[in-house]
């Protein structure tokens, strides 16, 4: 799992958290799971593939006892890029959960009813919005005679990056700022941290230490900040004038804006801007020549 995934993960743990994002995207913010009546649940199955044990894992799942639902199994995938197999493979995590529940009974009858498996992707990518594919028949080469026979099986997909702001505002927790950050890169290739208190703070900083790749977010002094009062702004300052304050070169203070110049092209490598596009931004930004900004690249880059 990588370093995004793992602190994605941190975050959707907390069920305030995964019931709000699977209620507004999962359910479509048609039915509100409550937060009290989810219940850890595994995210690893074995199965046997080339007469070998192989293992599944997936992102994050939940059960949810909650009254008038019963009992019903959710699942949340995190992607950073378009996956092509993703029908294929939500049907193997699918399946594995009511394979599961299936070696769990004892006797099976006409009687008997297993939890429904509720699953979602949750697309992370402010560079490529998830087009296609939704479902096993987009994958397949299907004549159009035996269309109507075909047993289909279709993923739900949710571009975090492409969110109105009428949908972002659905969110109230601390994803609600991941969400606006995405959009705000997608949009106009910066970030800022918005006005709104953090909740999760560690969780957060180890989230935005895997967006932007400076682990020094992990060990931001946080003792001044309190959760559910500090506002995700007063992070990003604190951080961003933690970049100026120890920009260096050479092994020397090099000072202010150095330490600029040293996250700005950290910030455009981290989100995919190529190396002509960020000697472009630094030229703009910092009213460089493009030999000044080609020798900041060649020691930062």
């Amino acid at each position: 799992m990588g370093a995004f995934d793992k602190a994605q993960k941190m975050l959707l743990d907390h069920n305030d958290e995964f019931a709000e994002v699977f209620s507004v995207f999962a359910l479509k913010n048609k039915i509100h799971l409550d937060p009290g009546h989810l219940h850890e649940a595994a995210t690893e199955y074995e199965h046997i593939e080339n007469s070998k044990p192989e293992e599944l894992r997936r992102d994050v799942v939940k059960i949810y006892d909650g009254f008038m639902l019963g009992l019903i199994v959710c699942g949340l995938e995190n992607q950073m890029s378009v996956d092509i197999g993703m029908p294929i493979r939500m049907m193997g995590y699918d399946f594995s959960r009511y394979r599961y529940q299936l070696n769990h009974i004892e006797h099976i009858n006409q009687n008997i009813r297993i939890a429904p498996v509720f699953s979602h992707v949750l697309n992370y990518s402010y560079r490529q919005k998830w087009q296609w594919p939704f479902s096993l028949k987009d994958l397949v080469n299907l004549p159009a005679e035996l269309a109507d026979f075909f047993q289909d099986y279709k993923i739900d997909v949710t571009n975090l990056a492409w969110l109105a702001p009428s949908q972002r505002a659905l969110l109230t927790g601390d994803f609600r700022i991941l969400v606006e950050v995405l959009c705000e890169i997608r949009e106009t290739g910066k970030i800022t941290g918005i006005a709104q208190p953090v909740k999760y703070i560690d969780e957060m900083l180890a989230l935005f230490a895997s967006l932007t790749g400076d682990e020094a977010l992990k060990n931001l002094d946080i003792s001044d900040f309190k959760s559910g009062e500090t506002m995700m702004c007063e992070i990003w300052d604190k951080w961003v004038s933690q970049i100026k304050a120890e920009g260096f070169e050479n092994g020397e203070k090099v000072g202010f804006e150095n330490g600029e110049k040293v996250s700005a092209i950290r910030a455009c490598k981290d989100f995919g801007k190529t190396r002509s596009e960020t000697i472009d931004y630094l030229i703009e930004k910092y009213n460089l020549t493009r030999e000044q900004a080609s020798d900041a690249m060649a020691s930062y880059w």
